[in-house]
């Protein structure tokens, strides 16, 4: 994943017109302003969705902070640990001996033994140029019985290679590809997503073809877990997981597909028709009677759509619509959508687009030039969400702006907000109406913007009794 270079006469901008906007890092990478919008998921978050395994990062104490407090925000701190090297240790030479003891000790005086460890090297191990494999080819072989998996805490590389979410991923899916099992026709699972998958039209149609859809969201212990292995197709939705779903994929020798979170009609189409003809393959059925099939689907579900946005406009009226990528994955896409149906959009808040968004990005340079991009991040932004604020103080005219997300929110600061990230666990038609619903429920029942900075919206997967007693508040409560 490698952004292209930005010209120095950009370094600092934070809004320009979509007719400016190339696939990519539309923004250059500098310093950063840090929105108080967290609602989306960090790496600690993901990783408490697999049941019984076990969190250890090894870092000093001034980056621990943050996984540390998130952990005890969802009452799990009882599921992660921490190595913390001190100055000496990193560097006399000594830091992968440490890793090592400290790891093997820190499982040793766990009340209970977990069956799978995510292991948390961080940028320092790089800095040093340690011997990683040899690290974990220790404290695989000091617990054999254990699932090890190698993920990594490193941001500082994550500009210009896979990110630690990505790797982090790609580990939760190896050890589903290990041993190698026969293939469950019955079976489809769905991975690396942090939301269960709802309002969909693919998880409607697997149901009515036969097929049983698994989520880690359901599964109570790691052979639950495990088991997911066994379905003959893997699929997500997350950009942040196709690498990882390709890799693990090919070791299990499993089909997989891409389903990413789709909003104009004609990619919707293509993507169920591309899953219908692999499920009928895999059945040994005409390929003609699942494009019938699809095609009724199709019909169908485009007409509720349409039905959908007639409803909308009526509700949504010419009210200014601001769209954040935390919300909609292709916030391009989406708000190419709503303005070929009438929606009086005025605002993309995006850091970067991706190039699967190319072709919206084309429709909008062509059609609506002078629509805003803007960076979330850049150090700017906060004066633009002050003057944008300021042209909307008055009580009246603040619920006049409709923002399509937790940072859409924070930076208009209205009071019509739609609180959700990673379209709510929606796709394709479904997941459009989906949105529009959720719209329309902003403009007719207000919130208040103060919410949205709460960490990780939609957690748990994985609901059991509390871990941290009494006085856990947060209502989250993980294995």
């Amino acid at each position: 994943m490698h952004y292209p270079a930005q010209t120095p006469e950009k370094k600092d901008r934070y809004q320009i017109r979509i007719r400016d906007a190339v696939p990519g890092r539309t923004f250059p990478w500098a310093l950063e302003y840090n929105c108080p919008v967290h609602e989306h998921w960090n790496i600690v978050h993901t990783g408490m969705l697999i049941p019984e395994c076990h969190q250890i990062y090894i870092c000093t104490d001034n980056c621990l902070r943050g996984v540390i407090m998130t952990a005890d925000e969802m009452c799990a701190a009882d599921r992660i640990s921490s190595v913390m090297p001190d100055e000496t240790e990193i560097m006399d030479g000594s830091l992968e001996d440490v890793t090592i003891r400290g790891v093997i000790d820190v499982i040793r005086k766990l009340k209970k033994k977990p069956r799978a460890v995510q292991l948390f090297p961080v940028c320092m191990h790089h800095f040093i140029g340690c011997d990683m494999r040899y690290i974990f080819d220790q404290v695989e072989k000091a617990f054999p019985e254990i699932d090890f998996m190698e993920c990594f805490m490193d941001p500082i590389r994550q500009k210009l290679t896979t990110t630690p979410e990505m790797r982090q991923r790609f580990q939760m899916m190896k050890v589903l590809a290990t041993p190698k099992r026969e293939p469950d026709l019955t079976q489809v699972s769905m991975l690396g997503e942090n939301l269960r998958v709802q309002d969909s039209d693919f998880q409607v149609l697997l149901r009515q073809e036969g097929f049983h859809l698994l989520q880690v969201q359901d599964c109570r212990t790691y052979d639950d877990y495990l088991a997911m292995g066994n379905a003959f197709l893997w699929l997500t939705r997350s950009p942040l997981s196709r690498y990882g779903l390709e890799k693990a994929a090919a070791l299990a020798d499993r089909r997989s597909m891409y389903l990413p979170a789709a909003v104009t009609y004609d990619e919707i189409d293509c993507q169920l028709y591309n899953l219908m003809a692999l499920l009928y393959e895999a059945r040994r059925l005409p390929l003609e009677m699942a494009k019938e099939r699809t095609d009724a689907w199709i019909r169908e579900q485009r007409a509720l759509t349409e039905e959908a946005f007639q409803s909308a406009r009526k509700c949504i009226g010419d009210t200014p619509v601001i769209v954040d990528y935390i919300c909609v994955p292709r916030p391009v896409g989406f708000a190419r959508l709503l303005l070929e149906h009438g929606m009086n959009v005025v605002r993309i808040l995006a850091d970067s687009i991706s190039p699967e968004e190319a072709e919206d990005l084309a429709v909008l340079q062509e059609e609506h030039p002078d629509l805003a991009l803007m960076s979330t991040s850049a150090p700017g932004s906060l004066a633009e969400a002050e003057r944008i604020q300021n042209e909307t103080s008055g009580a009246e005219q603040k619920e006049k702006i409709l923002a399509v997300g937790p940072k859409a929110a924070f930076f208009s600061d209205s009071s019509c907000f739609v609180n959700a990230i990673e379209a709510d666990g929606a796709t394709g038609y479904m997941g459009i109406r989906h949105m529009l619903q959720l719209m329309c429920d902003a403009l007719t029942r207000p919130g208040q913007p103060e919410v949205v900075t709460g960490k990780g919206l939609g957690l748990p997967g994985v609901w059991t009794e509390p871990s941290c007693g009494d006085d856990c508040t947060t209502g989250v409560f993980l294995i």
